[in-house]
C-alpha cells in the first residue's frame, strides 16, 4: 500500500475510532485528548529543544528547531495549566477541522467528475454535509457540552465513513 492511499484510508478509520470515543464517554475522552496532546508536545518540544543544542555547529542543523520547540514546549505546558479552557475549545477545533476536511473533497470533486459524474456529485454531496456539520459543531448550538461533544463524535463517526467512501471510489492519481 502506498503512502498517500495509506493516509486516505488511515485518517477516515481515525475519525470514526474517535468518533465512537466521544460517544462513548464524551467528558473522560476530552481530557484524555487533551492530555495525550499535551504530552506530545512537550516530548516534541524537548526533543526540538536537545536536537537545535547538540548541533548547533553543524551547518545542516535546522535552525527553527530552537523556536519550534519553545513554542511546543509553552503549548504543552498552556494545555496542562488550563485543561478546562483548553477541552471546550475542542469541539470548535473538530469542527472546523471537518469543514476543512470538506473544503479538501470540494477540490477533489473535478477529478471525480472526469473519472465518473455520478462519482462527482457523491464527492460534492459529501462535502456539503462536511461543511454543515463542521459548521453547526463550531456554532455550538447545544445547551451541554456533553451533547455537543456526542454530536462531534457522530459528526466524526459520519466524516469518517464518507471519507473512507471517497476513498474507495476515487482511483489513485497518478
Amino acid at each position: 500500500m502506498k503512502k498517500e492511499q495509506f493516509i486516505n484510508f488511515t485518517n477516515p478509520i481515525l475519525y470514526i475510532l474517535l468518533g465512537i470515543l466521544l460517544i462513548a464517554a464524551p467528558s473522560g475522552t476530552l481530557k484524555v485528548i487533551a492530555i495525550i496532546i499535551g504530552v506530545i508536545l512537550a516530548v516534541l518540544g524537548i526533543s526540538n529543544v536537545i536536537a537545535y543544542c547538540s548541533h548547533r555547529t553543524d551547518a545542516l542543523a535546522p535552525k527553527n528547531s530552537l523556536v519550534l520547540g519553545i513554542i511546543q514546549i509553552v503549548l504543552s505546558i498552556i494545555i496542562f495549566a488550563c485543561m478546562k479552557s483548553v477541552i471546550s475549545v475542542m469541539p470548535f477545533i473538530l469542527g472546523l477541522l471537518i469543514v476543512i476536511n470538506g473544503v479538501r473533497e470540494f477540490m477533489d470533486a473535478p477529478d471525480a467528475f472526469q473519472i465518473e459524474k455520478k462519482k462527482g456529485w457523491m464527492v460534492i454531496l459529501f462535502a456539503v454535509i462536511n461543511v454543515i456539520l463542521g459548521i453547526v459543531m463550531m456554532a455550538n448550538p447545544f445547551s451541554t457540552a456533553v451533547v455537543l461533544v456526542r454530536a462531534v463524535g457522530i459528526g466524526l463517526c459520519i466524516s469518517g465513513v464518507m471519507d473512507l467512501v471517497t476513498s474507495i471510489t476515487l482511483p489513485e492519481k497518478k
